[in-house]
């Protein structure tokens, strides 16, 4: 059985077939695009020396959630360096991601607890990113005017994402079975105004991962010019994006058929 089979006793490529099955790289919206870009390649390898070593996949995802979160933390610290061990930071978490649900996968320990507390985690760390970009904006740990918007934006980056947690939640509770992973039906002009602004990528400033990225930018910015004016309007950027997604979003879905279609 596969809970006892040595991950090394097969070739990589069959180890990536049972870990990364067709049902998880085909998501339309569950795959991170630096997954794609590295991360799912360099993830295997990682998993299989963690089987080995009989971490579980729980342990994994704890571990994914420390080192987000306290990367995450690290952002409301001064200067470049701390921007740069954020942005490493972020990249482990995110090739933890992939690792926790390939070793469930393999070790067949796939189930509900572990898929809320990832989720829970994301949740976590997203928020870390954003009170902690607040309190940089601020330049010290203490509560003001660019603190209370890093928070703002905390609380609408976390509403966002869970707008599409409910609908799965709303779903359940009328009864009605899980939505399949497909586009949804949406009014024309509406579908049209939601691609448009999906191509350009600028909801996804609302993630940790390419928050810190940005991050890097803003400090370097802020140091050659002996201001935080990057930060700032990196943080204003981030709230007028948060306001519109959250808008958008919401429409998007309570115009569209996902709180209306049996499948």
């Amino acid at each position: 059985m596969a809970e006892s089979r040595d991950p090394y006793s097969v070739p990589l490529d069959e180890f990536i077939d049972k870990v990364q099955p067709h049902r998880v790289m085909s998501r339309r919206s569950g795959e991170h695009w630096l997954g794609a870009l590295y991360a799912r390649k360099v993830s295997p390898r990682i998993s299989r020396f963690l089987i080995r070593a009989n971490v579980s996949a729980m342990a994994t995802t704890y571990t994914m959630i420390a080192i987000g979160t306290l990367g995450a933390a690290v952002i409301a610290m001064p200067g470049v360096w701390s921007a740069v061990v954020a942005a490493l930071a972020m990249q482990t978490y995110l090739v933890l991601d992939c690792c926790d649900g390939e070793i469930a996968r393999w070790n067949g320990t796939e189930g509900a607890k572990g898929v809320y507390i990832d989720r829970a985690g994301h949740y976590l760390t997203e928020a870390t990113a954003f009170v902690a970009l607040g309190f940089r904006a601020q330049n010290a740990l203490e509560i003001g005017d660019w603190a209370y918007l890093g928070s703002v934006v905390a609380l609408l980056a976390i509403f966002a994402k869970s707008e599409s947690d409910l609908v799965g939640t709303s779903r359940a509770s009328s009864g009605m079975s899980p939505i399949e992973d497909v586009e949804p039906t949406t009014a024309t002009g509406l579908r049209s105004l939601r691609s448009r602004v999906l191509s350009t990528g600028i909801h996804r400033i609302l993630g940790a991962i390419e928050l810190t990225m940005l991050v890097i930018v803003a400090a370097l910015i802020d140091t050659a010019f002996g201001s935080l004016a990057a930060t700032r309007v990196l943080l204003v950027v981030t709230a007028v994006v948060a306001v519109t997604v959250v808008i958008g979003h919401f429409i998007s879905i309570v115009t569209s058929d996902r709180l209306t279609r049996n499948r």
